[in-house]
């Protein structure tokens, strides 16, 4: 099985029990065709009569992230935010949600694909909002995730983006880099930093913001 690096920019492993899990949360089987997508998986968090069925959501949410390996499409970013919330909102009764947030969460690292070239001009003030409220989730008392998102944003910032022919687009690096300096991401970052008393986040967010400071 193949295990979907998103590691250019580096943790800095102040604590271990948070970060040796985090490169692994996102697997994908190489080769494999397969049929969930990403209106199944918000019909079946959002359904009523399946909260009981965790393990399904589990799978679910697995399996679009193994079907999307390559990075999500910009055209999708708002039902990704949908399946975000929904998974937020569950993980309120239950830790085991946290699992498949991070996996979301840590695949928003790779660069977003492009259906069109235009694309990244169409969606890049959807780009601005989808980054800003993933950034939100850095409030969440929970270290794992607070890790996760801080990763996320610095992998988008620092990673160089490749194009093949005959493969999904993505978006440019460049642009990466301008739809964080054009946000208020850093302001949420810093928001966080003042009040953190978790020594390994504090140090994560810290060594991010401080990436983005000497890389303007």
């Amino acid at each position: 099985m193949e295990t979907i690096q998103v590691d250019k920019f580096p943790l800095m492993g102040s604590n271990k029990q948070y970060d040796m899990g985090i490169h692994n949360f996102v697997e994908r089987e190489p080769h494999q065709k397969i049929d969930m997508t990403l209106d199944k998986v918000i019909r079946l968090l959002q359904d009523p009569h399946s909260k009981s069925v965790k393990e399904r959501h589990t799978r679910a949410v697995k399996k679009i992230c193994q079907r999307f390996g390559d990075g999500f499409y910009l055209k999708d970013l708002a039902k990704v935010l949908t399946i975000v919330d929904a998974l937020v909102e569950r993980l309120q009764g239950d830790e085991e949600y946290m699992t498949p947030l991070i996996q979301i969460i840590m695949l928003c690292g790779k660069s977003f694909l492009k259906e069109k070239a235009s694309d990244d001009t169409i969606y890049a003030k959807d780009l601005v909002e989808f980054l800003t409220e993933l950034s939100k989730l850095v409030e969440l008392p929970i270290p794992m995730i607070q890790i996760a998102v801080t990763h996320c944003i610095g992998s988008l910032y620092c990673t160089p983006v490749s194009n093949y022919p005959d493969e999904p687009q993505a978006c440019k690096h460049e642009l990466n880099i301008k739809t964080i300096e054009e946000s208020n991401l850093v302001q949420i970052f810093a928001s966080e930093l003042r009040q953190m008393t978790d020594e390994a986040v504090y140090q994560e967010i810290l060594h991010l913001l401080l990436f983005l400071s000497l890389s303007r």
